[in-house]
């Protein structure tokens, strides 16, 4: 009985060593299996150009350089409605482009573990324009069916006393170039969506400067995204600022990313850096993640501390904020999947410190407790180092205090 089990132990070495040696020979010859990295992949977009509307062309050049020269992404594909201003384009800003661009060239070159980046910037419509300014009609009830909004996944924006009830409105990207102009809602959430049942982002970031563009959140709003929009669902989105050729908000949050002003040459149409620094690293990790940057567009847009402007936010899958029975629904648990989205390679832990899918009370005492700790101390916790600074200090608490209730979607 000894002597059998003591052979099946030897047949059972000999297996694990055969294939032990069967996979040193393949690594020999393939080279060692390397985990899937992640990797960086941009959409830019300027739908719209001209001499008297600089400012679209002003911020697409922006974020082109600010990603191609400050950043290391694995590939950008730029779409401009003049490419004869931005050499660097890849084609021209047209609806077709943009979704092909999307279905087959972000289709054939990203996975699940990267992260996606869309910009877009150029006039939006919706709530107020589509109607009046595209069919010239007054009268919602009078208008011609098909671009009253789905209610699934609209807000009921208006209330229509001709039906007795309130209607929600589709909202549209609008382009310069092309037979066909309007990027509609419903098409962009097919063609990102695409993306998703595919597997090709682990996650995805849409920031978009456009008129009306927060009405987008109904329809884009998923786990895994953040939608950062310039203006709400029902007002639009003021263009430049004093003294600026930049859209106002893209400029506050392309130069935190930047980390330096620049400003926009009219004649030449290009860039000129100021000097002038930029440091929206509150977390002081070394990254500027989503939220940092959101942050400091929300604080520094001119036209929002007007009162002309309400950037809206998305990152929980939860199709809030929106405009809903004639009023702003708020959502102040959006925030946590931004802070912890940058680009390049960062070392920013989660608010999150246990992983239950929400910051509460458990990860604040986490934290409150380790305070003050360092390696080597007794209250030493490495998890409580948000930011990898090897102390647990204000920073730490801060950074979990400001996430409390905020909380991940249902994968």
């Amino acid at each position: 009985m000894f002597w059998k089990v003591g052979l099946l132990k030897r047949k059972s070495l000999a297996v694990i060593l055969s294939f032990a040696l069967l996979v040193t020979s393949a690594v020999s010859i393939i080279g060692p299996i390397v985990a899937d990295p992640v990797e960086y992949w941009a959409l830019i977009v300027c739908g719209s150009y001209s001499g008297i509307e600089p400012s679209f062309g002003a911020d697409a050049a922006f974020m082109y350089h600010t990603l191609s020269r400050h950043y290391t992404f694995n590939g950008i594909y730029y779409l401009h409605a003049e490419p004869s201003i931005a050499p660097e384009a890849n084609g021209i800003a047209t609806k077709e482009n943009i979704r092909w661009a999307i279905k087959n060239w972000l289709d054939q070159r990203s996975d699940s573990n990267d992260i996606i980046f869309v910009y877009y910037t150029d006039h939006g419509a919706g709530y107020n324009t589509y109607y009046k300014q595209v069919r010239g009609l007054d009268d919602p009830a009078k208008a011609i069916d098909g671009k009253r909004g789905d209610p699934v996944d609209e807000g009921n924006e208006v209330w229509n006393a001709t039906a007795g009830k309130w209607v929600g409105y589709d909202e549209a990207l609008t382009l310069q170039r092309g037979t066909d102009t309007t990027y509609w809602d419903d098409e962009i959430k097919a063609d990102l969506n695409y993306l998703a049942s595919r597997g090709r982002y682990g996650k995805l970031v849409f920031v978009c400067f456009a008129c009306y563009s927060g009405g987008l959140i109904d329809d884009l709003s998923a786990p895994n995204r953040i939608i950062m929009t310039s203006a709400n669902e029902t007002t639009t989105s003021p263009k430049f600022g004093p003294g600026s050729w930049f859209n106002s908000w893209s400029e506050r949050f392309i130069e935190a990313l930047h980390r330096e002003k620049v400003t926009w040459d009219y004649n030449k149409t290009c860039l000129i850096h100021t000097g002038v620094s930029v440091n929206a690293d509150w977390s002081n990790d070394g990254n500027i993640s989503m939220w940092e940057a959101w942050d400091y567009a929300w604080k520094n847009d001119y036209w929002r501390q007007q009162g002309k402007e309400t950037p809206w936010l998305d990152d929980n899958g939860d199709s809030l904020p929106n405009y809903k029975e004639g009023r702003d629904m708020s959502d102040s648990r959006n925030g946590l999947f931004c802070m912890e989205t940058y680009f390049g390679s960062g070392n920013l832990k989660s608010a999150d410190i246990n992983e239950d899918g929400i910051v509460d009370i458990i990860d604040v005492t986490i934290v409150a407790v380790a305070q003050g700790s360092y390696p080597g101390h007794l209250k030493w916790n490495s998890l409580a180092d948000l930011n990898n600074d090897q102390v647990v200090d204000i920073i730490d608490v801060t950074f979990v205090g400001i996430h409390v209730g905020k909380w991940y979607p249902k994968q």
